[in-house]
């Protein structure tokens, strides 16, 4: 009886912390690219504005004019890329050889960022992926 008690606990604990845990997601941020559900057809669109609650995106249809800008919710809208997390100025660390190294984000591309290492010369400045900056 124990055992079973246990395992239900765990499954009720385990529904609640993934229902939380989706409620405080990012459905977007500013600058990523999307496409929006509109009339049954999907449309090219990037994200400008995010509602205080995150559960709302402000969007601007690529090639149309700012009167179609609208507020979408998360069920009309799909991320096809994301905006970068940094920007530039942004103080980070970046890992270099199993060690994290205070950094500056001094240009972001598509996928990269370009850094410079805090007390280092210009020439170890480079380009770096997502997964080497926190």
């Amino acid at each position: 009886m124990i055992p079973r008690l246990k395992a239900s606990l765990f499954m009720a604990l385990f529904t609640v912390w993934m229902c939380v845990s989706s409620a405080y997601a990012e459905l977007c941020r500013i600058g990523d690219e999307a496409e929006v559900l509109w009339q049954n057809n999907w449309y090219k669109a990037t994200v400008q504005d995010v509602s205080p609650d995150k559960t709302q995106c402000y969007i601007h249809y690529e090639g149309y004019d700012k009167s179609w800008d609208e507020w979408v919710k998360g069920d009309r809208i799909r991320i096809t890329h994301a905006a970068p997390k940094w920007r530039v100025g942004n103080k980070v660390e970046v890992l270099w050889q199993d060690k994290w190294y205070p950094a500056t984000i001094v240009s972001v591309g598509k996928d990269t960022y370009f850094i410079h290492y805090e007390g280092y010369e210009k020439s170890w400045d480079e380009w770096v992926t997502p997964n080497r900056v926190r």
